[in-house]
């Protein structure tokens, strides 16, 4: 799941998803509210088989207008008790900011932290690394 407001960044990176590993269905959400939405009625939170599949990794922008990357981490510490699967969170960021990239290493659901654009060498880093099973 890719969850940025910047619908241009979302789409190229959809696309670059996509032509690494075809097989993987990509999810785009714009607002922390729609992610939440989203996996509230997947597969993994309700334990029944409901056509909406889990992501398995979730590609999160950090700057958001409203709510955030912060704030969805912050919902999440609460969210993901309920979860069977949990998925890898990579944060991503227009910000060189090393303090950005310390404090989203803070917390232990951040597998990976990369600058934006998420490259092609990125996306497929990430994907062969937490999906191999998709490779």
């Amino acid at each position: 799941m890719l969850v940025d407001d910047d619908l241009v960044n979302s789409f190229f990176s959809e696309i670059i998803i996509k032509e690494t590993k075809s097989s993987i269905i990509v999810e785009v959400k714009n607002t922390v509210d729609k992610a939440f939405e989203y996996m509230t009625q997947s597969d993994y939170m309700t334990r029944r088989f409901t056509q909406t599949p889990f992501p398995d990794i979730i590609f999160l922008d950090i700057d958001m207008p409203g709510k955030n990357g912060w704030d969805f981490l912050e919902r999440y510490q609460k969210f993901k008790h309920f979860l069977v699967k949990k998925p890898i969170i990579v944060m991503n960021s227009v910000s060189s900011s090393p303090a950005d990239k310390l404090k989203a290493m803070s917390f232990e659901d951040v597998a990976e932290y990369y600058p934006k654009p998420l490259t092609p060498e990125i996306i497929n880093f990430v994907l062969n690394k937490y999906c191999p099973a998709n490779a």
